[in-house]
């Protein structure tokens, strides 16, 4: 039965890491899907200025927020659950 949850464990801390890959590929389409809209829109007629302050003011600092947790995810959350797969695989492995 232990056996089985460790097994279980490790099962489930892969699913994870595979999700926090997918959350941050989904996270950063759809920032970039943003940013298209919105070029899309100015080529449409939305006004110039309108969009650049926009753009200054709220997009730029919330996309930069995104990519700095984007990168962190890859960085620091792979890392922390690659050590849980790690320490899991070892004690499947011990068993």
């Amino acid at each position: 039965m232990a056996i089985n949850n460790v097994q279980t464990q490790l099962q489930k801390a892969i699913e994870m890491r595979e999700t926090i890959i997918k959350f941050v590929d989904i996270l950063n389409n759809r920032m970039q899907e943003y940013d298209d809209s919105l070029k899309y829109y100015v080529r449409m007629g939305f006004p110039v200025d309108i969009s650049e302050t926009y753009r200054i003011n709220y997009f730029d600092p919330d996309y930069e927020i995104i990519r700095d947790l984007s990168s962190r995810m890859q960085r620091e959350h792979i890392d922390y659950i690659d050590k849980a797969i790690n320490a899991l695989r070892k004690a499947a492995d011990a068993r």
